[in-house]
C-alpha cells in the first residue's frame, strides 16, 4: 500500500502490478506492505497484524520528534 499524492488517495499495489484503491482493493490492508512516507506516517490508521514489523530509515538532520512517535495501543 503506498499513498498516490496525485489522486490523494492510498492505493494497494499487487504483485503482479496491478492497482485499486484501497477502498476497493481485493487485498487486505492487514496482508500487505505498507509503506509510510514522512507526510503520511502521522494521522494514518492501518490495521496490521498484531506480528507486524517495521524498518526505519534515518538520515542527517533526522529529529527526535520524528524518531520517538510511540504507535497507539489497541
Amino acid at each position: 500500500m503506498y499513498y498516490d499524492a496525485e489522486i490523494k488517495a492510498w492505493m494497494v499495489l499487487s504483485q503482479s502490478g496491478r492497482s485499486w484503491p484501497h477502498s476497493s482493493s481485493p487485498i487486505h490492508e492487514r496482508d500487505a506492505f505498507v509503506y509510510f512516507d514522512e507526510s503520511r506516517c502521522r494521522g494514518t490508521d492501518m490495521k496490521l497484524k498484531g506480528d507486524a514489523m517495521a524498518f526505519l530509515t534515518a538520515g542527517p538532520g533526522m529529529c527526535k520528534d520524528k524518531l520517538m512517535q510511540v504507535p497507539s495501543q489497541p
